[in-house]
């Protein structure tokens, strides 16, 4: 009877991956751990960022928008009060483009090839398979584009439309610049595909400065930092012809306001909150992703010292606002805030206190040259390539192994089939004793 090359297929499988498995197991187990914690830095650094714009909301200044829901601020220490006008001609969009395909599968041999604003990066079809399957998968192709080491610019995604596979890519960011070009170097599935693929042009933002018939200012980003002094604009809708312009009123605020105290108080909490978990060390078997991280301790303590210290021989705690391990800070005394008011002002806004100082610390965090995190990340980013280079030889020894196990299967196959067709021969002519 043939022997089912199938089957002799299965086993090589089988036994390649016996020889490749623990290696896999402690690669995929290192892998996840460092992964982990170059995830929590990066939500760490996200968290500080986020505290830091707060403390810019609750500074000395705040801005009131004539509309809701076109544009939101955030102010610096350095904001100049006044009054500013803006009409928002165009939001800035991505570029983004949908290929349709009849199957979840792509061809398994050619490349694909990226053109984004001048920058070039190419996709072997032949490279992609990562699960040995002999396919070439939707989800695959969008997983090597996401990967490829010189990839400009562009998100992968899949998603399926009335029982059709749909790749989705989109520029990562927006702007006329960011808009990209694909083609297929061979005839075949994707060719096909891209002849009707759909696409969806990238636009720049434009408002005007002053009003509807103002100086006009383009940029990619929606997102304007210098337009007026100290002042972050980032615009989220755009006005139609005779709208009356968005006005921005940057004046003082009182820091003492309960509200501002609040939202303050929460923020410092919430942020507290978010490094606990990250660097917890209550479960013994599943700790904080930075339970043993010197560097995020750090910070967490010099945050706390800076926001308990005094500044001018008072401290927050000299105003009523306290501290416990289930509140957190909380204003327990409201009545020491009243009963001197400017006291509490020059704590909280004053040049050098606590507002200020916070801001400088926060900066030197999010300091992507010099930044405490930055030597962090370095280390991660090389360890996860190394075991990303580990891997493909795990996977390289696997493929030799497997090809070795389906010589020697069907080799041995080969030789069962041809044994049993010898005793099938002597069988069918009967015994020469007989």
């Amino acid at each position: 009877m043939p022997f089912n090359i199938e089957d002799v297929q299965k086993q090589a499988s089988v036994s390649a991956t016996a020889d490749v498995q623990r290696q896999r197991l402690r690669n995929d187990q290192q892998a996840y751990k460092k992964e982990a914690e170059r995830t929590a830095i990066g939500k760490l650094l996200a968290d500080l960022k986020s505290f830091n714009g707060s403390i810019k909301d609750v500074s000395a200044v705040a801005a009131k928008h004539s509309v809701d829901g076109i544009a939101t601020t955030s102010l610096r220490p350095d904001a100049l009060p006044g009054e500013y006008a803006v009409f928002v001609e165009q939001v800035a969009t991505k570029f983004s483009m949908a290929v349709t395909l009849n199957s979840g599968n792509v061809e398994s041999t050619g490349t694909l090839a990226f053109n984004q604003n001048g920058k070039n990066f190419t996709i072997d079809l032949a490279a992609i398979d990562r699960n040995k399957d002999g396919k070439n998968s939707l989800e695959e192709l969008a997983s090597a584009i996401n990967a490829a080491a010189d990839n400009s610019g562009v998100i992968a995604k899949t998603a399926r439309a009335g029982g059709e596979m749909v790749l989705l890519l989109e520029s990562s960011k927006t702007g006329v610049s960011s808009g990209f070009s694909l083609s297929s170097g061979t005839p075949g599935v994707m060719a096909d595909a891209l002849v009707d693929a759909h696409l969806t042009n990238a636009k720049n933002a434009k408002i005007r400065v002053g009003g509807e018939q103002g100086a006009p200012v383009e940029q990619a980003s929606n997102t304007f930092e210098a337009l007026f002094p100290g002042v972050q604009l980032s615009i989220e809708k755009a006005q139609q012809a005779g709208d009356t312009p968005l006005t921005i009123d940057v004046g003082p605020q009182r820091m003492s306001a309960k509200e501002n105290i609040d939202n303050f108080l929460s923020k410092v909490n919430e942020l507290f909150a978010n490094i606990k978990v990250l660097t917890s060390t209550v479960s013994v078997s599943r700790p904080g992703p930075l339970a043993s991280d010197f560097t995020a301790r750090q910070i967490e303590s010099q945050l706390k010292s800076v926001i308990n210290a005094e500044y001018g021989g008072k401290a927050l705690a000299s105003f009523g606002i306290m501290s416990d391990r289930i509140d957190g800070f909380k204003v327990k005394y409201p009545e020491g805030i009243a009963a001197d008011t400017a006291g509490f002002e020059k704590l909280m806004s004053g040049d050098g206190n606590l507002l200020s100082s916070l801001g400088k610390i926060l900066d030197s965090y999010s300091d992507q040259s010099n930044g405490p995190l930055t030597p962090r990340v370095g280390q991660l980013d090389n360890t996860l390539n190394a075991l990303t280079k580990e891997r493909e030889a795990i996977e390289a020894r696997y493929d030799t192994q497997y090809k070795m196990y389906l010589k020697k299967y069907s080799d041995m196959a080969a030789r069962i089939q041809s044994i049993e067709g010898t005793i099938t021969l002597i069988n069918s002519r009967g015994s020469v004793f007989q």
